[in-house]
Parts: C-alpha cells; sequence; structure tokens
C-alpha cells in the first residue's frame, strides 16, 4: 500500500513539473519599426517589445553565451549600426559596431565571429566588436549563412545569385552557385545541406525555393509561392519553416520539406518584420528539482524484511 502511495505521489509530482516548467522555444523577430518582439513557436506572444527601441531593426543573430545581436540599418550614409542584448532584452552595448552602410545580412559562426553585410561589402567581426577583415562583393549582397565547412554564402539582391566564400579568408569560391533568383533577401540552411532562398519577387509574388547548398542544383524552385514579400527566415528542430511577410506584417509557418502550410498566419501585427531566430532557452536550475524528481521516482522502494536473523 505504501509503494502505491508513493508511485501514486511521484507520478502527479512529475506532471505538475512538466506542466509548470515546460521550456518553449522562442522565435525573436526584428521589426523594422524599431524593435524585437519574442514570441512562441506556437505563436503566442512572450514579450511584444523585448527590446522595444531599436531604430530600424533588420537582421539579428543569436550566439551560445545567450546574447542577441542586431542589425539597424540606414539607406542614408553610414549611420547603420550592430547591437548586443540579452535575451531578456538587457542592453549589453547598443552600438557594438557602428558606421555601417545599410547592413543587411547577418551570421555568427562558432569561433565568436560575425560576418555582415553593408553596402556592396562583405565585413568580418569578432562578437567584442573587432574589425577582422572584409571583400568587395561589388553589388548588393544581402543575407547570409555559413554552412560548418568554412564557406559562407551570401545572397545578392541586385544580381539574383547566391556567391561562396571562403570564411576563413573571405576569398572568393564561386560568385554564382545558385543564379536566375529574383531579388532574394535571406537564405537559411538546415542540417541536410539544403539551401531554402527567400525570393522576394514581384510583389505580392514571392517565393520560397529550395536547393543543394554544395552543387546549387535546385530540388524545388518554389517549394512556397504566392508569399507576399518574404525577408526573414529560420528553421526548428522539427523542420518548421518560418517566414516573415515584410509588407503583410506576419509570420508563416510550413513544412520544410513539402512546403505545405501549417499556419499562414502563426504571428501577426508586426511592424515590418525582417530577421527571424530561433532558439531553445537554456534550462534553467528548476530543471535540478525536475531532475531530482526524476531520480527519486525511478528508484523502486525496496520491501524491508522483517523476519530475525540467524534462525
Amino acid at each position: 500500500m505504501l509503494i502505491r502511495t508513493i508511485f501514486a505521489s511521484c507520478v502527479s509530482l512529475l506532471l505538475l513539473l512538466s506542466s509548470v516548467y515546460t521550456v518553449e522555444a522562442q522565435l525573436f523577430i526584428a521589426e523594422y519599426s524599431g524593435r524585437v518582439a519574442e514570441y512562441d513557436t506556437a505563436g503566442n506572444v512572450m514579450n511584444p517589445a523585448l527590446v522595444p527601441s531599436v531604430p530600424a531593426a533588420m537582421w539579428l543573430s543569436l550566439d551560445g553565451n545567450g546574447h542577441l545581436f542586431v542589425t539597424r540599418g540606414n539607406q542614408v550614409g553610414s549611420s547603420g549600426a550592430i547591437g548586443e542584448y540579452g535575451l531578456d532584452g538587457q542592453v549589453v552595448n547598443a552600438s557594438l559596431i557602428s558606421g555601417l552602410n545599410y547592413p543587411s545580412g547577418l551570421a555568427l559562426d562558432r569561433l565568436g565571429h560575425f560576418f555582415v553585410t553593408a553596402g556592396n561589402s562583405i565585413l568580418e567581426y569578432t562578437t567584442s566588436g573587432d574589425f577582422v577583415r572584409s571583400a568587395f562583393e561589388g553589388n548588393s549582397p544581402g543575407g547570409l549563412a555559413l554552412d560548418g565547412h568554412g564557406r559562407l554564402l551570401v545572397a545578392d539582391w541586385v544580381s539574383g545569385v547566391v556567391g561562396v566564400y571562403d570564411a576563413n579568408t573571405l576569398s572568393l569560391i564561386n560568385p554564382a552557385l545558385i543564379s536566375g533568383l529574383t531579388r532574394p533577401s535571406s537564405i537559411v540552411l538546415d542540417a541536410k545541406g539544403h539551401l531554402y532562398v527567400a525570393n522576394f519577387g514581384t510583389f505580392p509574388n514571392g517565393f520560397v525555393g529550395e536547393y543543394d547548398a554544395v552543387s546549387g542544383a535546385a530540388i524545388n524552385v518554389s517549394l512556397i509561392s504566392g508569399f507576399s514579400s518574404p525577408y526573414g527566415m529560420t528553421l526548428d528542430g522539427d523542420g518548421h519553416l518560418f517566414v516573415a511577410s515584410n509588407n503583410g506584417g506576419y509570420v508563416a509557418e510550413f513544412d520544410a520539406v513539402s512546403g505545405a502550410t501549417i499556419n499562414s498566419s502563426l504571428i501577426s501585427g508586426l511592424g515590418s518584420p525582417w530577421g527571424i531566430a530561433f532558439a531553445v532557452p537554456e534550462p534553467s536550475s528548476i530543471s535540478l528539482i525536475v531532475a531530482g524528481a526524476v531520480l527519486f521516482c525511478a528508484t523502486r522502494p525496496r520491501k524491508i524484511d522483517h523476519r530475525p536473523t540467524g534462525t
């Protein structure tokens, strides 16, 4: 009877902890109207103004230390910048890097360096804000993606191509791995080496294509079609692709394999959304409590033998 009571109590405890302390994945969205918002992947608002004042917020990227980097752009002069913030929205350095000419792409590598496209160049900095090197792209570089094998992929809005650079030297490898695109705005890679390219297209007929990131071969040039002004994109760990409609002010969710619509308006009411970043929060100290409860409940109570010994 006692064992049954303990088991029932353990089950109740675990159910309570799992319901209260579920860790939700997060979507961070840069809105050009001037803020960074936070939602969960179900579309529920977590903080509509996580970073409340970021003029012309455009692209963003996350590092492994809980820091969020956000570009703020300006189409006039070199007043663009990159700011650094905590995942709680606290300002670390609002102008970590300044003097950028319309920064329109951002990617962070595993070494703590990030790449940004500004004007007609690709620039590399450390996450401390130190300049490393640059490369002249020549046209209108925008969206960036790192493939994990030392290659930096760069989408060019004007030329309609995705080029490839050596991420260690910024030397050009292939000026047009993928060509024939229509105003590509952003690119994102999945774990299988598939590259998704958001084509702004001819408004309002934007689309997202899928390509092999090594060969550049088309897998499905119109994986998602008829999408109004696609800009930022991100993937979660379940094969879902989130795409922001810049002019429409919403984020839609798709199956990354089939292109099927999961939710055509997962998040709405945004002010010109640009970049999107996906993150799973680090477990808090409450995880130790949950782990302790699991360990306790997994340890079967032993039945005590009260028979006398030695007889």
